[in-house]
């Protein structure tokens, strides 16, 4: 009889409920890369999946090509401005993730248009509502982004570490005409409000610069690394991985920080000499100095990363 090794000074994982049989889960706002590789993940752990339509040909194509799609995997097109529509694509599902239009840029770029606004507060709005409308749906996992924690200077003269208490300050937002900040940190504070009231289980992954396949922004951004300080990157396949992780995760609860490296000044500077070796690097790369971000709460969770930035584009 062998000895079986004893984990010492490691905790115990969260438990984790796998999908059963004919579990079906729905995604919705599914116009970015993100929304595809959710769906992805999701089939490939076993669920059957009804998806908005992807914004691109070739995400659809994706999708349609998995071997997991086969019989699992449906299409619908809806408004999420109509309440009843989303009713309705709910009926069954057990669970939703919802993936807003894109915010890539996590300081919140100004050519976001304001009228979009009260567009999106109200599609987060009636997601929410519509999921707790509905019996099966368990849990709503909803993207948001770190430029809804980032922007308050008081966290920043303080020296504290960013976590998922943090908020950002919506006057400055307004100030500083950051309308992607502004419209991620009120939507969220609305569904969070709306969850709370309805007794929705409500879980929200705020991301830091998405990089991917076929996507890699903000890189030698100096606009970016001047206003906040923060240079935090993670891959679509561990943001997605993220996701489902919360779901199945029974323990999950409230926001959750994601990325998977928070970068130094020398591995900025590394990174743009390589991804770059061509172009003279910006003098403000080098002088600014990055702030302090945590992850630990989605770590707790079971959550390892695993792509690197430089191997993204590869």
């Amino acid at each position: 009889m062998g000895l079986r090794k004893l984990n010492l000074g490691r905790p115990a994982l969260p438990r984790r409920s796998k999908a059963q049989e004919n579990d079906l889960i729905c995604v919705t706002g599914n116009w970015s890369f993100l929304g595809t590789w959710i769906v992805k993940v999701l089939l490939q752990q076993g669920y059957h999946v009804k998806s908005t339509l992807p914004h691109g040909q070739e995400d659809l194509r994706l999708l349609k090509s998995l071997p997991e799609a086969n019989g699992k995997l449906q299409f619908a097109e809806v408004d999420l401005l109509d309440y009843g529509s989303l009713s309705d694509l709910f009926v069954g599902c057990v669970g939703v993730f919802h993936v807003p239009a894109p915010n890539y840029d996590i300081n919140g770029t100004r050519d976001y248009p304001v009228e979009l606004i009260n567009t999106e507060v109200s599609g987060v709005l009636n997601i929410v509502e519509a999921c707790a409308s509905i019996p099966t749906v368990r849990k709503l996992v909803l993207t948001s982004c770190l430029s809804s924690i980032l922007w308050d200077r008081q966290y920043y003269l303080s020296g504290a570490i960013l976590d998922e208490r943090n908020w950002s300050d919506l006057e400055f937002c307004r100030k500083q005409k950051m309308w992607a900040a502004l419209s991620k940190t009120q939507s969220e504070r609305a569904a969070w409000a709306l969850a709370r009231d309805r007794g929705m289980d409500l879980i929200v992954m705020n991301p830091a610069t998405v990089v991917g396949p076929r996507h890699l922004r903000g890189c030698t951004n100096s606009r970016m690394l001047d206003q906040s300080g923060i240079f935090a990157y993670v891959h679509v396949d561990d943001l997605a991985a993220a996701h489902v992780l919360a779901f199945e995760v029974d323990e999950a609860a409230g926001r959750y920080i994601c990325f998977e490296k928070l970068l130094s000044k020398a591995d900025i500077l590394e990174a743009a000499r390589e991804m770059y070796p061509n172009h003279p690097i910006d003098k403000r790369l080098e002088s600014f100095n990055p702030c302090v971000l945590s992850n630990e709460k989605l770590k707790g969770l079971g959550m390892s990363f695993g792509q690197g930035i430089l191997e993204a584009e590869a």
